[in-house]
C-alpha cells in the first residue's frame, strides 16, 4: 500500500506576547500610582528590588569551560547597580496626606478652631513653558476625499450656460 494516503498534520506552537502588567518602579516615578499604606510600598520596593531583571549569570573564567559540578561555569549573581539615580525619593508619598486628613478628621469631630488644616500644594502649571503640552489639543481636521486625479469631469455644455445666463 503506498504511503501517499496518509493524513498529514502541521503543529504550530503559540507564545502568548509577555505582557508587563507594569513597569519595575511605577511607585516611584508615577504620580497616578497609588498604594494604600507603607507597607504597601515596602512590598512594591522589595518586588523590584528582587525582580528577576536584576538577576545576572556571571562566568567564573578559570572554569568556564568546564563539566564538572564541583567547578561551575558560571555563578549567579544579584546585580549591583541601582536603577534609580540617586536624586529620587524613596519615601512613601501618603505621609503628608495622613498627616492632612487625620487633622481634617480631628478639627471635624472634635470642633478645635484654633487647629488649621494645612492647604493642599500644588505644583506650579508651567502653562507656557515644559507643560505646555498639556493645555492645548491637536485640532481636529476632517479627512477630505479628493477626486480621482484621473477622472475627468464633464464640461457645462455651452447650451445650459446661455440659458442661465440669457434669463
Amino acid at each position: 500500500r503506498p504511503l501517499n494516503n496518509m493524513a498529514t498534520t502541521i503543529t504550530k506552537t503559540v507564545e502568548k506576547p509577555r505582557i508587563q502588567p507594569n513597569r519595575t518602579h511605577d511607585y516611584l516615578y508615577d504620580p497616578n500610582f497609588i498604594v494604600s499604606s507603607a507597607r504597601d510600598h515596602a512590598r512594591e520596593t522589595f518586588k523590584a528590588q528582587t525582580s528577576m531583571n536584576r538577576i545576572k549569570r556571571v562566568p567564573n573564567f578559570p572554569t568556564m569551560f568546564s563539566e564538572l559540578r564541583h567547578y561551575p561555569r558560571a555563578s549567579i549573581q544579584l546585580d549591583r547597580t541601582d536603577p534609580v539615580p540617586p536624586f529620587v525619593s524613596r519615601q512613601w508619598r501618603g505621609y503628608n496626606d495622613q498627616r492632612r486628613a487625620t487633622i481634617e478628621r480631628y478639627t471635624k469631630f472634635n470642633y478645635a478652631p484654633d487647629v488649621q488644616v494645612p492647604p493642599k500644594q500644588f505644583e506650579d502649571p508651567q502653562i507656557s513653558g515644559t507643560d505646555r503640552y498639556k493645555y492645548s489639543k491637536r485640532p481636529i481636521i476632517p479627512f477630505l476625499q479628493h477626486a480621482v486625479p484621473d477622472v475627468v469631469l464633464e464640461q457645462p455644455r455651452e447650451e445650459a450656460v446661455a440659458t442661465e445666463t440669457g434669463r
